[in-house]
């Protein structure tokens, strides 16, 4: 890659496949700048976005993340995995609304997912208990 890369810097194929191989070896930064150079040439990848957003959430940049798993469901309203990962997100955050939104969603688009599917129960739980704590506050 690193051939290809200097016979053809602008080579966004390579750009991607670098990151990947960075990202798999746990170089995050690395994979990260790789990504950036792909994006350049191709603003518009969902998959490049998501995977961007994955390496900044696991650096629990969460703001940063958003913004990149928010882009790829705007590019592409299909993508499960990335409308499970900002449903991760929005429940960290505790928006737990946004995240049960986001999570069905992700099932609607992929019934099989069973981490969005476990993740959307804890996350309903959570809202539900979160309500009844405020229920009782408010009787007291």
């Amino acid at each position: 890659l690193e051939k290809v890369l200097k016979d053809s810097p602008n080579n966004s194929w390579a750009w991607g496949e670098l990151g990947d191989c960075y990202f798999e070896a746990g170089e995050l930064e690395e994979a990260l700048s790789a990504y950036e150079r792909q994006l350049r040439k191709t603003p518009d990848n969902a998959v490049l976005l998501n995977n961007m957003g994955v390496i900044n959430k696991l650096q629990s940049r969460y703001k940063k993340a958003t913004e990149y798993f928010k882009k790829a469901v705007e590019v592409d309203p299909n993508y499960a995995e990335a409308h499970y990962n900002l449903g991760f997100i929005m429940f960290e955050e505790g928006d737990l609304d946004e995240a049960i939104k986001q999570y069905k969603t992700t099932l609607e688009l992929m019934p099989e997912f069973n981490l969005a599917r476990d993740s959307l129960k804890v996350a309903m739980n959570k809202r539900d208990a979160y309500a009844k704590q405020q229920f009782t506050w408010k009787n007291l």
